[in-house]
């Protein structure tokens, strides 16, 4: 049979191939030529006459002794591709094409400034191995980076290349955990906002914010969500707020009460907005809506502010979902519902943004010192059956 095809289960495409005899004898079936779902007839004839030509063509050269194996011919064109691609290109390729789960590539841009010094631009990409990334790890150490430095560095190493892998840009990926030792990850640090910080940064923050930041650390949402958070989100008949983390891609329903419903309703008081408007709810000064990409306004205002303050205890943004499950938990919130309104899918990863202390778990404690105190003790229960002739 000369033409072979087969029906795609991803999209419902078909796709023809030549089928023929390799000088080996085995069977070869080459693709030819792919058929959307909702394509004509003509256009069905068209690939399958292609494939018949391309049968017919290589039963030809098997015969004549001048066929040459395509998987051959396109791994050349790869190694060469390969040999050509240089790391610098890489990376300006990643850093244009990859998009992370957050939607914010500032933070490979910040990571590549150390790969592209230790590597050089003009280093062939695949020329680039095991031991090259162990010693960009030992080099790491030597400029005395801390071990939660140096283990993004390296994690963010690893995506690139296997970034590249899966595009056949690259063979391996050198800077696998299995193959490079990364330090462990760091323990967890307290960084969320107590109540008297919280109100130093809003002083510090010029009106038109305060309700965007008050908004962010009363929901858990994070910068994405709270930038891109639409009138039509707001659901004031029902009292929710519908978001989706882009991250996860997790949706929940955040009650719009108290101190949320008083941030949306400052943040649009001077508005008359429908409720299935799509205009955003928080706004830049001027009515305009701020880019949800790299650094803007509301990133540098609030940078500066917590400069001002005098708080340093880790990502501006993050500093906010932190302080939000932390009090959730502080207020005896059960684990599954932090989860729910943090929108993340396990409690493992809610546990890394709570920050209790002693004092918030010292009524868990009380409570299971009364407990104690109100069972009998076991001594004494056991003799009380003795004397009554009961087994103990």
């Amino acid at each position: 049979m000369a033409v072979h095809k087969y029906r795609r289960a991803r999209d419902g495409a078909t796709v023809y191939c030549a089928a023929y005899l390799c000088p080996e004898g085995t069977r070869r079936v080459e693709k030819a030529a792919i058929v959307k779902v909702d394509a004509s007839q003509r256009d069905h004839g068209r690939a399958e006459s292609k494939a018949r030509e391309l049968a017919n063509t290589q039963r030809f050269a098997v015969e004549n002794g001048t066929w040459t194996d395509p998987r051959a011919e396109r791994e050349l064109r790869r190694q060469e591709s390969e040999r050509a691609l240089r790391f610098g290109a890489l990376v300006e390729r990643f850093l244009a094409d990859y998009r992370p789960r957050s939607g914010d590539i500032r933070y490979y841009k910040q990571r590549s400034k150390c790969w592209r010094e230790h590597f050089g631009d003009s280093t062939p990409a695949a020329a680039i191995g095991v031991a090259d990334v162990d010693a960009f790890r030992k080099a790491r150490e030597q400029d005395k980076v801390g071990p939660s430095t140096l283990r993004k560095d390296l994690v963010s190493l690893g995506t690139l290349f296997r970034w590249a892998r899966a595009r056949g840009l690259v063979k391996e990926n050198p800077a696998d955990s299995d193959l490079v030792s990364r330090p462990p990850e760091p323990r967890h640090r307290d960084q969320y906002l107590t109540d008297e910080e919280e109100r130093q940064l809003l002083e510090a923050l010029p009106e038109w914010m305060r309700p965007m930041i008050r908004f962010a650390v009363n929901t858990g949402m994070d910068r994405g969500e709270v930038l891109a958070l639409q009138v039509r989100d707001v659901d004031r008949k029902h009292r929710v707020i519908h978001a989706t983390r882009s991250k996860t891609n997790t949706s929940r329903k955040i009650p719009l009460e108290g101190a949320v419903e008083e941030a949306v309703a400052e943040a649009t008081k001077v508005r008359k907005l429908r409720p299935d408007s799509a205009e955003r709810v928080f706004l830049a000064p001027g009515l305009v809506p701020l880019p949800l990409g790299d650094d803007n306004q509301a990133d540098r205002v609030l940078e500066r502010a917590y400069v001002q303050v005098g708080i340093t205890k880790g990502q501006p943004w993050k500093i906010l979902r932190h302080t939000f499950g932390t009090r959730l938990a502080a207020a005896g919130v059960a684990g599954p519902k932090i989860a729910y309104l943090m929108g993340h899918r396990s409690l493992a990863t809610s546990s890394r943004y709570v920050s209790l202390q002693a004092d918030d778990v010292r009524d868990a404690m009380a409570l299971l010192a009364a407990r104690s105190a109100q069972r009998p003790a076991q001594g004494a229960e056991d003799g009380a059956k003795t004397a009554t002739g009961e087994r103990p």
